[in-house]
């Protein structure tokens, strides 16, 4: 799910005031670069990664062709949550 400017920068606000640590056992950000230079080759390197209580399993937001950042639900911040997990619900952003 690509998200609107305005929902990204309030999605980014809210993640940055109650920042969470990442329980992943996998490298998740080596596993998200893979899938952007798979997938979305368009998107810069370096995506910020957000893990936020929202509905969908992942979103992606690209801030002006600067940066993008990926926003994933908190439900998936697991050591059990295999890699193929996070690799497919970023793909359905």
């Amino acid at each position: 799910m690509l998200m609107d400017y305005a929902t990204a920068l309030r999605l980014q606000r809210k993640a940055e005031r109650g920042p969470s640590l990442t329980f992943t056992l996998m490298n998740l950000p080596a596993l998200l670069e893979q899938v952007r230079s798979t997938n979305f080759p368009t998107l810069p390197e370096g995506l910020e990664v957000f893990f936020i209580d929202r509905p969908f399993l992942a979103s992606i937001h690209c801030w002006g062709g600067l940066k993008a950042s990926v926003f994933i639900r908190d439900i998936l911040n697991r050591p059990e949550t295999p890699d193929t997990v996070l690799r497919q619900s970023s793909l359905m952003s």
